[in-house]
């Protein structure tokens, strides 16, 4: 891969990023008030940041809940 493919590459990553932005306004995705450093890369995330994992995670998993035919919500107990 060229420098500029890389460069192309990450540009459109910062941009699908940003499109879960109106989603956070709407309300549409909540956040857990205790996972300061999660919250932090979302909420200072821009077009410079050097973290994008927070945001890149986010973003997968609404598009995997986009793509859900059907959504099923469990006993949060049984997930610890």
């Amino acid at each position: 891969m060229s420098k500029k493919q890389a460069m192309g590459d990450k540009l459109f990553d910062k941009e699908r990023i940003m499109t879960v932005e109106l989603d956070i306004k709407k309300g549409h995705i909540l956040f857990n008030f205790s996972n300061i450093v999660y919250n932090n890369q979302v909420k200072l995330y821009s077009k410079g940041a050097k973290h994008d994992d927070a945001p890149d995670s986010l973003y997968g998993a609404v598009q995997l809940v986009q793509g859900a035919k059907k959504v099923r919500f469990f006993d949060r107990n049984l997930l610890f």
